[in-house]
């Protein structure tokens, strides 16, 4: 059985560092901002995070003053900013420090001066945009120009954190993502085949070279890669492992007909033995040494019994051995072992439902591939 699993993750690289392009991305905004906050004041919007390959698209409102008086309130401290002062205006001339793959737009062209008189308040927007092709914490910044009386004076940028989270769908990762070409990258493979057969891989970078290496190496990004370049990784998988799903106990010879103190169903558990070493077991009475859920096992009913126990348990080629066991009392060491001993399952019986008995016992089991990165 082989699995193919392709996966299209798209690698954003900058390859012409030009702010214009970038711009021009990304849609106009909308101002929106808290009801009822003062005309002079300075208010920036936060930034919801992002996930590396994923698309995002956010926008950010801020006001700013018409004096002095809320900067001073809001300067860090040893930082003097006197107050009572008029300013003419504000203008954010640039964002910088994104993350590779992200671009902006404000509402207004660049510089975008924002000089407004009250009535009328000195709101904006800028939105964020893109496919961020790195994780990591980001400081942007803002960066302004402020004229006080006609006088410009130096002013450092307003720092805003922005956290990108790693591709949760990733199967592969790269260590550059931006730059200006020429330039390397490392592409670090996430489904490694471990040294087993039946891997295949094939590498597609998006700027005419391809691999069909595990891990390739570094690929280099020259001058005519401009824009946005995709990287596709597609895996073949024939290894996937056989898992037992579920145990149903479909006949046995235990019961729970003990002449004057009881009659009935018997409480079937099961042991699962991996050699001689016991690696389940479902028995309550076993929760005593806080070793199993109490839920499970003890259940008072006749077969066919769908058992319960921790899984899906991977199968190898050389075999578990299963018994049934009827609870009757742990703590006397009365508990008995249901048919003529254990029933032997591996991974070499194949997929599906298989049935097997020994004595008066028997168990009809599911054994299925999971395809999937374990």
């Amino acid at each position: 059985m082989k699995v193919k699993l392709v996966s299209i993750l798209f690698l954003i690289i900058f390859l012409i560092c030009s702010i214009t392009d970038m711009q021009a991305q990304c849609p106009g905004c909308t101002i929106s901002l808290p009801a009822g906050i003062p005309a002079d004041t300075v208010l920036v919007d936060t930034l919801p995070y992002a996930y590396k390959n994923q698309y995002y698209q956010e926008e950010m409102s801020f006001r700013l003053p018409y004096t002095s008086d809320p900067l001073a309130a809001v300067a860090p401290p040893g930082t003097n900013v006197p107050t009572g002062l008029s300013i003419d205006y504000f203008e954010i001339q640039s964002v910088t420090g994104l993350p590779p793959g992200l671009a902006w737009v404000g509402d207004r062209t660049p510089p975008m001066r924002y000089d407004e008189v009250s009535p009328d308040t000195r709101d904006g927007c800028i939105t964020l945009c893109g496919i961020p092709a790195a994780a990591g914490t980001y400081t942007i910044n803002v960066n302004l120009e402020i004229q006080v009386s006609g006088f410009i004076f130096p002013t450092p940028p307003i720092p805003l954190e922005f956290i990108v989270y790693p591709d949760t769908n990733a199967s592969f990762i790269t260590n550059t993502s931006s730059g200006c070409a020429p330039f390397f990258v490392q592409i670090s493979n996430l489904l490694p085949s471990n040294g087993l057969s039946g891997f295949s891989y094939q590498w597609d970078f998006g700027n005419g070279q391809s691999s069909t290496l595990e891990n390739p190496d570094s690929v280099e990004f020259t001058l005519a890669d401009t824009g946005m370049v995709a990287i596709t990784q597609t895996v073949v998988i024939d290894t996937f492992p056989f898992m037992l799903e579920t145990i149903v106990v479909t006949a046995s010879d235990c019961n729970d007909d003990i002449p004057f103190i009881s009659q009935g169903a018997p409480d079937m558990y099961i042991k699962i033995f991996d050699g001689s070493t016991e690696i389940i077991n479902t028995d309550p009475d076993f929760s005593i040494l806080g070793t199993i859920d109490p839920s499970l096992g003890e259940n008072n009913e006749y077969a066919p019994d769908t058992m319960e126990f921790p899984g899906p348990l991977r199968l190898k080629t050389t075999p578990y051995l299963v018994e049934v066991w009827d609870d009757d009392n742990a703590i006397l060491n009365g508990d008995d072992q249901c048919g003529g001993g254990a029933i032997s399952i591996s991974a070499l019986d194949g997929q599906g439902w298989h049935s097997a008995s020994n004595g008066g016992v028997s168990i009809s089991r599911s054994e299925e591939r999971r395809v999937g990165k374990e």
